[in-house]
């Protein structure tokens, strides 16, 4: 709505209205779009219930929750002016300072009501039988922040896809500032991907968290653009990849692109990277060395430049687009006479400005936020991951119910299966 002229400027006196403050429920960390018109022109945050308001005139939607809800005060997220409403009134009080200086005041750690430590956002999640897959999908999926602010803001609550619903419900349990205990039960969510997978996916039977996580972006975006209008998913963590394409005759011996190869274009969610075979013999000590391989060299198969074999086909991959969030995915397990084994390189990588070239060579960085991780053999192990709090730099792994901080100089040398990348 339209903003109204402030009537005038109350200086610093006793407000009865500041005691309905709870900084605990106060995050400008979340993107800044008003949760009813989804726009982020002239938002305002509650400073009771931390809910992105638009406007501040009588038809705003700022306006209307005063009304309806009784909560009074909001900070206009750009100008850090505080207002009263409905008397459209600025307030200038020195117990305000902490919000306008820190952006929110926001408490990140606590205490439940059972006594445990917790971090909002770094939850333990219960593996009810073997859907640790499904665990650390959607943690990762809701440390994505455009995604989480979605979750957050908007009420999904009435939407037509149960995927949507529960997906909402688990981002409030998750990222709940003072929840009851630290730690959340997937079975309301995992019930949702079940009945809308059909039955693909369940907690009963484990899964690859890279075909999950697939499935779970598609899904989640189809939602969103058929029943919201949201194309965040795609315009986010979709990019664009080139795939030159040759069949090979069986005389013929080809080392370079020429004008025999044909072309297209494909959006793609995730990059898949070939681990390097895993040495067959003991080194000089007795023991097998776990070889290990940097991640720029896994990445030069999307130069352009590298061609790789399928059969009779002879292909090269260059980027033509990269996503806001890039998704990479390495090849740890191969069946090999119907046995599952994996593969147990370590891929070094920094922590942040890993550099991506597009098909012009141009170098984009990006800084890891996510890693999930797979421990035990092929068949019998399971699946974590470590997460990055960006507003403290600190690592934690959550296995599970298993919450703890971890030094970053461990993610590297983590059995790396699936990682996120955020754009610089």
């Amino acid at each position: 709505g339209a903003v109204g002229p402030a009537t005038s400027t109350s200086p610093a006196m006793s407000v009865p209205e500041l005691s309905a403050i709870d900084r605990k429920r106060l995050d400008f960390d979340f993107e800044k779009i008003c949760c009813v018109t989804l726009s982020p022109v002239n938002v305002y945050s509650c400073l009771t219930c931390g809910k992105f308001l638009q406007g501040r005139s009588q038809n705003s939607p700022a306006h209307q929750h005063c009304l309806s809800e009784g909560h009074s005060l909001y900070i206009n997220l750009d100008t850090k002016k505080v207002f009263m409403l409905p008397e459209n009134e600025e307030l200038d009080d020195p117990q305000l300072e902490d919000i306008r200086v820190s952006g929110g005041g926001n408490i990140l750690e606590g205490i439940d009501l059972h006594g445990r430590k917790y971090t909002a956002g770094f939850i333990g999640l219960n593996n009810i039988k073997a859907n640790d897959y499904a665990n650390v999908s959607l943690h990762a999926l809701l440390h994505i922040t455009p995604i989480r602010d979605l979750f957050l803001s908007v009420d999904f609550c009435n939407s037509p896809s149960v995927l949507l619903r529960n997906l909402s419900s688990a981002a409030r349990r998750i990222w709940n500032p003072t929840p009851f205990k630290a730690l959340l039960s997937p079975h309301e969510f995992m019930q949702a991907v079940n009945l809308a997978s059909d039955r693909r996916y369940s907690i009963n039977k484990q899964a690859d968290v890279l075909e999950f996580m697939a499935w779970l972006l598609n899904t989640v975006g189809r939602d969103l653009a058929a029943h919201h209008s949201v194309g965040l998913v795609t315009e986010r963590l979709q990019g664009r990849i080139q795939v030159s394409t040759k069949q090979l005759r069986p005389t013929e011996m080809t080392t370079m692109l020429d004008a025999t190869f044909q072309s297209k274009t494909v959006p793609f969610y995730y990059l898949s990277l070939d681990l390097p075979p895993v040495p067959l013999y003991q080194s000089s000590s007795g023991e097998f060395a776990v070889p290990q391989v940097p991640l720029e060299q896994l990445l030069s198969k999307y130069d352009g430049g590298q061609l790789s074999q399928r059969g009779d086909l002879l292909q090269a991959f260059s980027l033509e687009g990269l996503p806001e969030y890039l998704i990479l995915h390495y090849k740890r397990f191969v069946k090999t006479h119907l046995i599952w084994e994996k593969n147990r390189t370590i891929v070094s990588h920094p922590l942040i400005g890993l550099p991506v070239l597009d098909s012009k060579k141009d170098a984009h960085h990006y800084d890891i936020v996510a890693n999930i991780c797979h421990r035990g053999e092929a068949e019998k192990g399971h699946f974590f991951i470590q997460l990055l709090h960006p507003a403290t730099g600190h690592w934690y792994e959550i296995d599970d119910l298993m919450v703890r901080q971890m030094p970053a100089v461990n993610i590297p040398l983590s059995e790396s299966y699936m990682q996120i990348w955020r754009r610089k």
